[in-house]
């Protein structure tokens, strides 16, 4: 479902629901990298990315009851240097689903978290 859009689990999640930062952890550490095995039990996933989520992003309560999230998550496709070589992207050196960069402001602590990964 993660990896092959013409799954028929493909529909399991809206766009919306997948273009959250949660979801995206999750697809992350299940995709894996190279060395990246098969495995039955979605349990140690599901831990894993709460504990992450909860690290990177601050959530606090409004009034009745409600979570906000204050946290701002940023994502870096790509940064290039026109001096340096323009075609050249400087953060991944080769295209791969499973590239990421991510930036998360926490403005209450003044402190900027960064989530980053090259296959």
């Amino acid at each position: 479902m993660l990896l092959n859009p013409d799954s028929e689990y493909a529909d399991l999640f809206s766009k919306e629901e997948k273009d959250e930062f949660l979801f995206r952890i999750f697809k992350h550490l299940v995709i894996g990298g190279t060395l990246c095995q098969y495995e039955d039990n979605l349990t140690p996933y599901l831990d894993i990315t709460k504990i992450l989520y909860k690290d990177l992003v601050r959530v606090s309560p409004e009034e009745g009851g409600e979570l906000l999230v204050t946290s701002s998550v940023i994502q870096i496709l790509e940064a290039k240097c026109d001096s340096y070589d323009p075609s050249k992207n400087l953060i991944f050196s080769r295209p791969h689903i499973n590239n990421f960069f991510y930036l998360i402001v926490d403005p209450f602590k003044r402190v900027v978290y960064t989530l980053y990964h090259q296959a």
